[in-house]
């Protein structure tokens, strides 16, 4: 059972949590369906509704599951897209300060507070986007009890579906991007898609975390749409499930 094999990863991420928060007792308030404010003592301040949310807080900033640390030279604009709450656009921020930053997030409860969670840590230069990034001008999203679920695609864990408005991404490729960043659980390959193949040359690197259990083989079609488009492709699975992981997809 996956939650047996990611239980050694749980206690040392709630160790983490434990050194890295200002305010650990929040997350109890998890337990009671709040929102939880968790404080963190590099400065970051993110506001969340699941249980699940400082797992993820902690694989974007501390883990460096999207692998900022590798980054020389400072990125001047980044597209985010499937934001969710923000912790991934609200960390770039922090570090890249004279970064133009884009966060694309078209499910309502996420994107009140992706706009919260960019207000309270003052980044300004974080424009949200309340759109879905698709080929089409409107997406079903099959929502899951744990809003981290929702996807386009329908499984055993759907339990709502919502009509959200989507755009390409191509219009806001109009000059050097530095990071596209793209987890939209299993809507990558319509993502890449939006994108004209002139206006991937000015994409310097585009990291993607990748879902075969909702896409079959997912990651396989991505590496070849990206090394078509040329893309170095590193591939990082996850330790615990072989199904999930990231691409790292750099110019060649």
């Amino acid at each position: 059972m996956l939650i047996l094999k990611k239980f050694p990863h749980y206690i040392k991420t709630g160790f983490l949590l434990l050194m890295e928060l200002d305010n650990p007792w929040a997350v109890f308030g998890y337990a009671f369906h709040k929102e939880v404010l968790m404080k963190f003592s590099n400065g970051l301040r993110l506001s969340s509704l699941q249980f699940i949310d400082p797992l993820i807080i902690c694989e974007t900033v501390f883990y460096d599951d999207y692998r900022l640390r590798e980054i020389v030279e400072d990125p001047k604009y980044i597209l985010d897209v499937g934001a969710a709450m923000g912790d991934f656009s609200c960390w770039c921020a922090q570090l890249y300060p004279k970064a133009e930053i884009v966060a694309f997030e078209p499910n309502n409860d996420e994107y009140k507070l992706l706009e919260k969670n960019i207000k309270m840590n003052k980044a300004k230069h974080v424009k949200p986007v309340k759109l879905a990034v698709s080929t089409k001008p409107e997406l079903t999203f099959y929502v899951a009890t744990v809003n981290v679920r929702s996807s386009i695609v329908k499984d055993e864990f759907s339990t709502t579906e919502m009509k959200v408005k989507a755009t390409p991404l191509d219009p806001y490729i109009n000059k050097t991007v530095d990071i596209l960043k793209v987890d939209c659980e299993g809507a990558e390959i319509d993502i890449l898609e939006s994108i004209k193949p002139q206006s991937f040359k000015k994409i310097k690197r585009i990291v993607l975390e990748y879902h075969n259990h909702l896409v079959k083989d997912q990651d396989k079609k991505l590496t070849k749409m990206l090394e078509k488009h040329g893309y170095e492709v590193q591939q990082q699975a996850d330790e615990y499930n072989a199904n999930i992981g990231y691409l790292y997809a750099d110019r060649a």
